[in-house]
């Protein structure tokens, strides 16, 4: 690794914000679709997971609004999937939200629920048909995408539907939309396996390396790539920490260090929604918004001082 303490310190810094929401996206998608052992563990890839918040109550004349969020990860690297949302009607108001693994968001619902389907998902490389049927088609840079979807209902007689409305979600992969055999299985991934408190721990590197070879290169980033590489962080790459000499490695974590307390510094003040969770024209190169809106929609980082300790 040919880089200096002083040089490796400021690269480190810059690699952690860029693939903080890269490490974030694919630590839930290990805990939702991956890990069998996992709470959150929805059953794989292609299955929603409904939860529900509040408990409307006619007490004193309020009535707090109830919340169905359902959520799923999709795996495209055999082919695309077809999802349709329940259509929002004057009951209840629907949103929703695709995101790739970069967490950029791909494709949104407006809160009066147009764009609720059916939306194709595709890869970064798919080519084919589009079925006529279809509303749109939505790719990221990654073949692994999440949905989520918020539904509010705002009469306590709504909560009666919401068992029928769960079953209104629909995904399914485009060979049994078009009626046709389904495309032969992509090979099985070894995955890396992720823990709590990962995304600020040693084992981050390991997990950016894995995580960037599950992602399409996009040309924005081909700078930051470049020089992130220059210790290590590499798409594929088996991150070897005992091949590093003790002070770059050492400088490697103070970088690390520094990012993580920019950002919860920043976490600490006023945010503007609007910029944490843009599409990748919206944010162009704001890495720090982008980690940033992970850090505060994601598990909270443990202090540097607890992590040292650890």
């Amino acid at each position: 690794m040919d880089v200096t303490p002083a040089g490796a310190k400021v690269v480190a810094r810059s690699a952690y914000i860029f693939a903080y929401p890269l490490v974030v996206s694919y630590g839930e998608m290990y805990a939702d679709a991956i890990d069998r052992s996992s709470p959150s563990y929805a059953g794989g890839f292609g299955i929603w997971r409904h939860e529900r918040d509040g408990t409307p109550s006619e007490s004193d004349g309020v009535v707090p609004l109830t919340t169905l969020h359902s959520s799923s990860w999709v795996d495209l690297r055999s082919e695309p999937w077809l999802a349709r949302h329940p259509g929002a009607d004057a009951g209840r108001i629907l949103t929703g939200c695709t995101s790739d693994l970069w967490d950029f968001a791909i494709d949104e619902i407006a809160a009066d629920g147009s764009g609720a389907g059916p939306v194709m998902m595709a890869s970064p490389t798919w080519v084919g048909d589009v079925p006529e049927d279809v509303d749109r088609v939505v790719r990221g840079d990654s073949a692994f995408v999440h949905l989520e979807s918020w539904i509010q209902f705002r009469e306590p007689a709504d909560l009666d539907r919401i068992g029928r409305i769960e079953h209104e979600f629909r995904l399914v992969p485009l060979s049994a939309h078009v009626r046709r055999p389904a495309p032969a299985p992509v090979p099985r991934l070894n995955w890396q396996p992720y823990h709590d408190g990962a995304e600020t721990g040693d084992d981050f590197w390991s997990l950016v390396n894995f995580a960037l070879s599950l992602t399409a290169p996009h040309p924005q980033d081909r700078e930051i790539l470049d020089r992130i590489a220059t210790i290590g962080v590499v798409a594929g790459q088996l991150w070897d920490a005992s091949s590093i000499s003790p002070d770059v490695a050492e400088a490697i974590g103070d970088g690390m260090d520094d990012a993580l307390s920019d950002l919860m510094r920043a976490a600490a003040e006023p945010l503007d929604p609007a910029l944490l969770h843009r599409s990748r024209v919206g944010t162009d190169r704001d890495y720090f918004h982008r980690a940033l809106g992970s850090l505060w929609r994601g598990p909270v980082a443990r202090s540097t001082d607890e992590r040292r300790a650890g």
